[in-house]
């Protein structure tokens, strides 16, 4: 709730954690409570219809293994054709990419030399001026002894 709607229910802040609370115990708790106690009804009735027959129980068993079988082989079944795509298609671009590194590395190469020129171009000027520094100082440093 935001503060206009607030002020137009007359609701302080008190009253709406009231309320918030209350919705999360409706809207939250009591399904998760209602589901959670159906869930345990039905463990309880299937425990006391395999008791007396186990044979249903093998029964239902075996059909609710088949029932997590046939999901898991088609996703397996997907999963080994994604990866015999990626297999074929990885082999033929290796066919491929050595031409295509080849120029690759020729553009790196040229691109770091053009780098290198230009970086050494903006350099020169502030070593040139360091190196007169330098003999100035020199200079001036066997002059004054």
């Amino acid at each position: 709730m935001n503060a206009q709607s607030q002020k137009r229910l007359g609701l302080s802040e008190l009253d709406t954690a009231a309320l918030h609370r209350r919705q999360v115990t409706w809207q939250v708790w009591v399904p998760l409570g209602i589901f959670l106690v159906i869930i345990l009804f039905l463990l309880v009735l299937a425990t006391m219809g395999t008791a007396n027959n186990p044979t249903v129980g093998m029964k239902w068993a075996s059909i609710s293994l088949i029932f997590l079988i046939i999901p898991t082989f088609f996703a397996g079944l997907v999963l080994l054709s994604f990866l015999g795509l990626i297999a074929f298609y990885l082999g033929k671009l290796l066919k491929v990419f050595p031409l295509y590194s080849l120029i690759l590395r020729t553009y790196v190469y040229r691109a770091s030399a053009a780098i290198l020129k230009g970086l050494d171009q903006v350099v020169r000027p502030i070593l040139a001026i360091q190196g007169w520094l330098a003999s100035l100082e020199r200079l001036l440093s066997s002059l004054s002894r």
